[in-house]
C-alpha cells in the first residue's frame, strides 16, 4: 500500500515562482532522494519540465545526511490518513538537525507544526495554501540569493539533536525516582 503524500501545493507554489522570477529559476534543481512514487515523479515532470530534476534511489544513511546538509531546502510532505496532526517523522527530525530551512506540508496545527514553530526558517503549510507556500519559498530564495547560503541558528536546532533530547528525558526520569 503506497501511503499518499501529495507535493501539488509545492509545485502550484514552485510553478507561481517561476513565472514570477524565470531567469533566477534556473540556478533551481529539485532533487528526489529515496523511494519515490511514479506519480510524484510523473506529476513534477508534468508540472514543471523546465525544472532540473535529479532522481536518486535509496542511499545508506550518511550520504541521506550529506545530501540534507549540502541542501538550500528541505521539503517534507507528510503523510494524509487519519490523525495525521500527530504526525512528527523520523525524517522531519533528521531535517531539524541539519540546520537548513524546511517546507513541510501537513497539518499547520498538528504536532509537526508545533516542532517547527521554534526552528528558524522552517514552517508547515495546508496544501491549500498555496500563496503562503509561495511567500516562503520566495523568502528563501531571496536570502540564498544575497548570502549565496543559508545560515540556521544552532540554538534552533540542537535543542532537538538525540544528546539533548536525551539528556531532557533523563532529566523527567529523574524527578520521577
Amino acid at each position: 500500500m503506497e501511503c499518499f503524500q501529495p507535493i501539488t501545493a509545492f509545485l502550484v507554489a514552485l510553478t507561481s515562482f517561476y513565472e514570477k522570477k524565470h531567469q533566477i529559476c534556473k540556478k533551481l534543481r529539485l532533487r528526489l532522494i529515496g523511494s519515490i512514487s511514479p506519480r510524484i515523479i510523473n506529476e513534477v515532470k508534468n508540472t514543471l519540465p523546465e525544472l532540473k530534476l535529479e532522481i536518486i534511489d535509496y542511499v545508506p544513511q550518511k550520504k541521506a545526511i550529506y545530501y540534507m546538509v549540502n541542501s538550500d531546502l528541505l521539503i517534507n510532505s507528510l503523510a494524509e490518513m487519519e490523525n495525521s496532526q500527530l504526525l512528527i517523522s523520523g525524517k522531519l527530525m533528521e531535517y531539524i538537525a541539519s540546520g537548513n530551512p524546511i517546507l513541510c506540508l501537513g497539518n499547520p496545527d498538528g504536532d509537526a507544526a508545533h516542532l517547527l514553530k521554534d526552528v528558524e526558517f522552517s514552517e508547515v503549510f495546508d496544501r491549500k495554501n498555496i500563496d503562503s507556500i509561495f511567500t516562503f519559498l520566495n523568502l528563501i530564495f531571496e536570502i540564498w540569493l544575497k548570502n549565496n547560503k543559508f545560515e540556521v541558528s544552532k540554538k534552533t536546532y540542537l535543542q532537538y539533536s538525540r544528546y539533548e533530547t536525551t539528556r531532557k528525558l533523563v532529566e523527567i526520569l529523574n524527578k520521577l525516582t
